[in-house]
Protein backbone atom coordinates (compact mmCIF):
# COMPACT_ATOMS: atom_id res chain seq x y z
CA UNK A 1 0.00 0.00 0.00
CA UNK A 2 3.38 2.07 0.15
CA UNK A 3 2.14 5.82 -1.48
CA UNK A 4 -1.27 4.94 -2.28
CA UNK A 5 -2.31 8.35 -1.72
CA UNK A 6 -6.05 7.22 -2.14
CA UNK A 7 -6.52 4.96 0.55
CA UNK A 8 -8.52 6.25 2.82
CA UNK A 9 -9.93 2.76 5.13
CA UNK A 10 -7.14 0.56 5.83
CA UNK A 11 -7.70 -3.60 5.16
CA UNK A 12 -8.01 -5.62 8.29
CA UNK A 13 -4.86 -6.80 9.24
CA UNK A 14 -5.90 -9.99 11.43
CA UNK A 15 -1.90 -11.18 12.34
CA UNK A 16 -1.64 -11.55 16.03
CA UNK A 17 2.12 -12.63 15.78
CA UNK A 18 4.66 -10.87 13.65
CA UNK A 19 7.47 -11.60 11.95
CA UNK A 20 10.93 -9.56 11.61
CA UNK A 21 10.19 -6.02 9.20
CA UNK A 22 7.08 -7.77 8.62
CA UNK A 23 4.49 -4.29 8.10
CA UNK A 24 7.51 -2.04 7.45
CA UNK A 25 6.81 0.54 4.95
CA UNK A 26 2.85 -1.03 4.67
CA UNK A 27 1.14 2.15 4.86
CA UNK A 28 4.05 4.87 4.25
CA UNK A 29 3.06 7.93 2.69
CA UNK A 30 -0.55 7.14 2.33
CA UNK A 31 -1.58 10.61 2.54
CA UNK A 32 -5.23 10.09 3.10
CA UNK A 33 -5.10 7.71 5.64
CA UNK A 34 -6.88 8.72 8.94
CA UNK A 35 -7.16 6.10 11.42
CA UNK A 36 -4.78 2.70 11.45
CA UNK A 37 -6.16 -1.20 11.32
CA UNK A 38 -6.28 -2.46 14.65
CA UNK A 39 -2.70 -3.94 14.87
CA UNK A 40 -3.23 -7.42 16.78
CA UNK A 41 -0.15 -8.65 17.41
CA UNK A 42 0.83 -8.80 21.07
CA UNK A 43 4.65 -9.16 20.47
CA UNK A 44 6.34 -6.66 18.68
CA UNK A 45 9.41 -7.99 16.60
CA UNK A 46 12.63 -6.65 14.81
CA UNK A 47 11.65 -3.73 13.11
CA UNK A 48 8.02 -4.90 12.25
CA UNK A 49 6.32 -1.47 12.53
CA UNK A 50 9.39 0.63 11.46
CA UNK A 51 8.28 3.36 9.22
CA UNK A 52 5.06 1.77 8.94
CA UNK A 53 2.60 5.01 8.60
CA UNK A 54 5.82 7.18 7.84
CA UNK A 55 4.36 10.36 6.61
CA UNK A 56 0.98 9.51 6.63
CA UNK A 57 0.31 13.08 7.37
CA UNK A 58 -3.79 12.80 8.62
CA UNK A 59 -3.15 9.70 10.49
CA UNK A 60 -4.35 10.37 13.90
CA UNK A 61 -6.02 7.28 15.39
CA UNK A 62 -4.07 3.96 16.45
CA UNK A 63 -5.11 0.94 18.27
CA UNK A 64 -2.33 -1.33 18.83
CA UNK A 65 -2.67 -4.41 21.14
CA UNK A 66 1.28 -4.34 21.87
CA UNK A 67 2.63 -5.63 25.03
CA UNK A 68 5.48 -3.71 24.46
CA UNK A 69 8.61 -4.54 25.96
CA UNK A 70 11.39 -2.05 24.67
CA UNK A 71 14.13 -4.49 25.46
CA UNK A 72 12.76 -7.42 23.79
CA UNK A 73 13.12 -6.58 20.23
CA UNK A 74 15.02 -3.93 18.16
CA UNK A 75 13.62 -1.00 16.66
CA UNK A 76 9.88 -2.00 16.32
CA UNK A 77 8.19 1.40 16.54
CA UNK A 78 11.35 3.43 14.45
CA UNK A 79 9.96 6.51 12.79
CA UNK A 80 6.61 4.20 12.66
CA UNK A 81 4.31 7.92 12.84
CA UNK A 82 6.76 10.37 11.72
CA UNK A 83 5.35 12.74 9.73
CA UNK A 84 2.00 12.10 11.10
CA UNK A 85 -0.66 14.01 12.39
CA UNK A 86 0.98 16.26 15.00
CA UNK A 87 -1.86 15.52 17.18
CA UNK A 88 -3.00 12.12 17.77
CA UNK A 89 -4.99 8.94 19.87
CA UNK A 90 -3.27 5.57 20.42
CA UNK A 91 -5.24 2.88 22.29
CA UNK A 92 -3.08 0.26 24.14
CA UNK A 93 -4.46 -2.43 26.28
CA UNK A 94 -5.22 -1.34 29.60
CA UNK A 95 -2.07 -1.84 31.75
CA UNK A 96 0.44 -0.63 29.34
CA UNK A 97 0.16 3.27 29.09
CA UNK A 98 3.00 3.93 31.06
CA UNK A 99 5.02 2.37 29.14
CA UNK A 100 4.34 3.76 25.88
CA UNK A 101 4.56 6.97 27.61
CA UNK A 102 7.96 6.84 27.66
CA UNK A 103 8.01 6.74 24.14
CA UNK A 104 6.63 10.41 23.82
CA UNK A 105 8.81 12.61 21.94
CA UNK A 106 11.13 9.48 21.37
CA UNK A 107 10.54 7.22 17.64
CA UNK A 108 7.47 6.07 19.31
CA UNK A 109 4.91 9.18 18.74
CA UNK A 110 4.97 12.95 18.82
CA UNK A 111 4.24 15.33 21.88
CA UNK A 112 0.95 15.98 21.55
CA UNK A 113 -0.55 12.21 20.83
CA UNK A 114 -2.94 10.77 23.80
CA UNK A 115 -2.50 7.62 24.81
CA UNK A 116 -5.73 5.95 25.94
CA UNK A 117 -6.78 2.36 27.39
CA UNK A 118 -9.23 -0.80 26.45
CA UNK A 119 -9.58 -4.12 27.92
CA UNK A 120 -8.54 -7.26 26.31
Amino acid sequence: FQSCTTLKSPPNISATVLGVNCCYRMFRYCTSLERSPELKASVLKDYCYAEMFENCVKLNIIKCWAIYNFDVATGPLENWVAGCATQGYLYVPRGMAASWMGRIGNSGLPKLWYIYTFQL
